[in-house]
């Protein structure tokens, strides 16, 4: 969808959080045809500008304690520019021709990234369980339609958590299998 001035658009699209190598793809082919990223999430907005080749990567750092003033000059001093942000994940952008390295240059650290994602996640579905179990409690279970809300919903989330969680196992799997790293714990460099 494009506003009347076509200097910029909104574009609904969605991402797993495993498929971030797909969305850096995509969102390069935005910038090819010279459409630039100004904000990410749902919907994804662009500037209208140059096309320009260009590499995107995202982070994931859920972290308040993180020095968000040197964590940004990291990225900076690597040759990232840092896009925007949208929750705790972090968009940053590169020139393809500049030879920047990638964030994550080795198989430990990234796997920690998806790590830190799964801690957050398991935290999240252990939340939802917890309250499932408080709303069956004999003195919390209610037949009405709020009861039963409180019974799917939870549900719901812990399903999507579930599938989100044993997908960003299996590529973890994948990724160590395809470095050899043998299924100990993984150290996080960034």
């Amino acid at each position: 969808m494009t506003n009347r001035n076509d200097e910029t658009k909104r574009v609904f699209r969605f991402f797993w959080a495993w498929e971030d190598e797909d969305e850096g793809r995509w969102l390069a082919e935005m910038a090819h045809q010279g459409w630039h990223l100004v904000k990410s999430g749902f919907p994804f907005q662009f500037r209208r500008g140059e096309p320009k080749e260009v590499r995107y990567r995202m982070d994931y750092h859920a972290r308040e304690e993180l020095d968000r003033g040197e964590y940004l000059n990291l990225f900076r001093d690597a040759g990232w520019e840092h896009v925007c942000k949208y929750g705790p994940w972090h968009y940053f952008r590169a020139d393809a021709a500049a030879g920047v390295c990638d964030i994550y240059t080795d198989v430990p650290s990234l796997t920690g990234k998806y790590r830190r994602l799964l801690r957050v996640l398991v935290f999240f579905g252990l939340v939802n369980l917890i309250g499932l179990a408080n709303n069956l409690m004999p003195d919390h279970f209610h037949t009405d339609v709020i009861g039963l809300i409180g019974i799917i919903l939870p549900v719901l989330a812990i399903l999507l958590v579930g599938y989100v969680i044993i997908r960003l196992g299996m590529l973890i799997a994948r990724l160590k299998r395809s470095s050899g790293i043998e299924s100990g714990p993984a150290s996080s460099h960034h």
